[in-house]
């Protein structure tokens, strides 16, 4: 069964398009252990009576000696190749994995702007740390059930039934929370613990039908997960009992079931179930780190081979880590010494985060310019003036609208997504002074009044009534119009003039359309640095490496179409940034001058300098109303 599960999650990882269900293995593996945990605490129980340091001190033998040798190298592989702020972040998986807690980690970095899960060397042992935090906590409420004699089954039953109910009632209101919560996913070792409940019982006889049967049954509702389940969906929910069935089937059926004994039981499957755990943990850092060096481009070869060394390390690390640890006793000052290596990783892990990265590692060469670590919510009021998607219409500060102050100063207002949201430190220091400021921005969500997401439509709809309420003189629209035209949702430049007419109704007198900025199809710090690893020399002022070309495209349509609607005024973003030579990297020979951060959203010194390319947008504005 191990051999199956892991299988099937690196077929995958590695060719995703081929295995789309491949991610079921871990639900397999949670089945597995729960198990094998359960039965060993019920046998010892019904024994010579369980001893929770000897039970702690074998998944210390069996789980710190390969880990901690994957965190070691992970890291320092990390050290050589990441940015401070790579480094940093897998500093903070590091020291999550040492603590088994990463699935609280990763659980906690899901949202707009986190990176592609893709880059993230150590994203697998989310699994472990639910596995390690079932084995903190089961142990315990076994032996107290078994103190209060209470029925075991039942409590088994019990705690699968209340998880099972949470799994239902989080994976379609909070995915990620379904996904990487323990609360979600502790009735799938239950389902395991189940089967080791029934199986202490005492040996019941089974017809060779029966048993055939269940094999089959089992292996068969693992392979319809394979085909059907498809990643990016409600996911546990209901699609998860077919691997947890599958797999209690299968374990059920024993030795002797014909899938067990001659599929699972053919003598590779046994040996790649033996380096299954060692050969989980080496998997991912390897592919994620070729993705991350772009070695190869992606090619499958790169990836197929990828897998090969897996294995390779793999055997390494059972035959020369693992069964010496396991083939010897180890005494409480031994065993310390396993612990001693996770303890080190979590204080490195924690430093390099703490430290962002330590970005020592760069100065005095141009990455230390590719690598500043941007704070890019240190002017932006998020959370304030810039909404997340899934905030309430009327979230916004009234602080996001400056008061009169009866100066006759006019209204400029800026609307729009998440780059309007970035915009919006420039664009204010730009006009401090010379007009009042007013901003509502939202993540991805255009300012379009009828765009397709159902949240939009209500947050647009609120913003348009307040321009009728604050009425102000200039409107600058601004969004990452070139992901919206060639999104499936389709913006339609027809809306945005309808937009701009229902503008025109509330007494606005100036309209500016502001086009899409450059993007880059990996984040510009990236893309620097791989320039700077390609060629040598210093930071190019300006690029064409790796520039998105759909947003010159987007730029031409976008002012093609606003030339022919009256009164709006088109400015090009693109042409205040880019010219044949590229797209501008930075404003001012500093890091904090990048023009961004991640794939195109504006810095705070970029930002200035569109808004002063634009020129001013208080002088040829209309006076404010009497």
């Amino acid at each position: 069964m191990r051999a199956i599960a892991v299988l099937a999650v690196l077929a995958f990882h590695a060719f995703p398009s081929a295995l789309p269900g491949g991610f079921i293995g871990v639900d397999i593996f949670f089945v597995i252990s729960g198990f094998l945990i359960t039965s060993i605490i019920l046998r010892s129980l019904a024994g010579d009576g369980f001893s929770y340091r000897d039970f702690y001190a074998r998944r210390i033998e069996r789980i710190f000696p390969a880990l901690a040798l994957v965190l070691a190298a992970t890291f320092a592989v990390g050290w050589h190749v990441l940015l401070p702020g790579g480094l940093a972040q897998l500093g903070k998986h590091a020291a999550a994995g040492a603590g088994f807690v990463s699935n609280f980690a990763f659980w906690g970095e899901a949202g707009y702007f986190d990176s592609a899960a893709e880059t993230k060397p150590l994203l697998h042992l989310w699994s472990l740390a639910i596995e390690e935090q079932f084995y903190l906590i089961w142990p315990l409420l076994l032996g107290l059930a078994w103190k209060r004699k209470w029925r075991i089954f039942g409590v088994v039953v019990a705690v699968a039934a209340v998880s099972f109910a949470i799994n239902l009632g989080t994976v379609h209101s909070h995915q990620t929370a379904a996904f990487y919560s323990p609360a979600s996913r502790f009735w799938e070792l239950m389902v395991g613990g189940m089967l080791a409940c029934w199986r202490l019982r005492g040996p019941r006889a089974q017809s060779a039908a029966l048993t055939h049967s269940q094999s089959v049954a089992g292996l068969a509702l693992i392979v319809l997960g394979l085909i059907f389940i498809r990643g990016g969906g409600a996911f546990p929910g209901w699609w998860a009992l077919l691997p947890t069935l599958g797999a209690f089937l299968c374990i059920a059926a024993g030795p002797s079931g014909i899938v067990n004994r001659y599929v699972l039981g053919a003598r590779p499957m046994v040996w790649i179930g033996l380096i299954s755990y060692p050969l989980y943990l080496w998997h991912w850092p390897l592919l994620a780190y070729a993705r991350i060096l772009d070695i190869g481009e992606g090619a499958w070869t790169v990836r197929a081979a990828a897998l090969v060394l897996s294995f390779v390390l793999a055997y390494l690390t059972f035959k020369f880590v693992e069964f010496p640890i396991r083939s010897r006793a180890w005494n409480r000052v031994a065993g310390s010494m396993l612990v001693a290596p996770m303890v080190a990783i979590f204080a490195l892990g924690l430093g390099a985060y703490t430290a962002n990265g330590f970005g020592f590692r760069l100065e005095g060469t141009p990455l230390a310019f590719a690598s500043h670590d941007y704070d890019f919510k240190i002017d932006s009021r998020s959370g304030e003036c810039w909404a997340s998607s899934t905030d309430s219409p009327d979230v916004y500060a009234k602080t996001c609208v400056d008061r009169e102050d009866g100066s006759g100063k006019p209204l400029v207002m800026l609307w729009g997504d998440s780059h309007a949201g970035r915009f919006a430190a420039g664009l204010r220091r730009e006009v401090d002074g010379k007009a009042r400021f007013a901003v509502f921005a939202r993540d991805s969500c255009p300012p379009i009044v009828e765009f397709a997401y159902p949240r939009c439509v209500e947050a647009n709809s609120y913003v348009l009534s307040q321009v009728s309420k604050i009425k102000p003189d200039t409107v600058v629209l601004f969004g990452h119009w070139a992901y919206y035209l060639a999104s499936p949702s389709k913006v339609s430049l027809q809306d945005l003039a309808a937009t701009a007419a229902q503008l025109k109704a509330a007494g606005v007198s100036r309209i500016i359309v502001m086009g899409p900025a450059p993007t880059w199809t990996e984040p510009l710090p990236k893309v620097l640095a791989e320039l700077h690893r390609d060629a040598g020399g210093a930071i190019p002022v300006r690029t064409t490496s790796k520039l998105a070309k759909e947003v010159a495209e987007a730029d031409e349509t976008m002012a093609r179409f606003a030339a022919g609607v009256p009164g709006v005024e088109y400015f090009s973003t693109f042409k205040a940034m880019c010219n044949e030579e590229g797209c501008l990297t930075y404003t001012v020979n500093s890091p904090e001058g990048l023009t961004t951060w991640d794939y195109g959203h504006l810095t705070t010194s970029a930002a200035q300098y569109v808004a002063r390319q634009m020129g001013s947008l208080v002088d040829s504005a209309p006076s404010a109303r009497p």
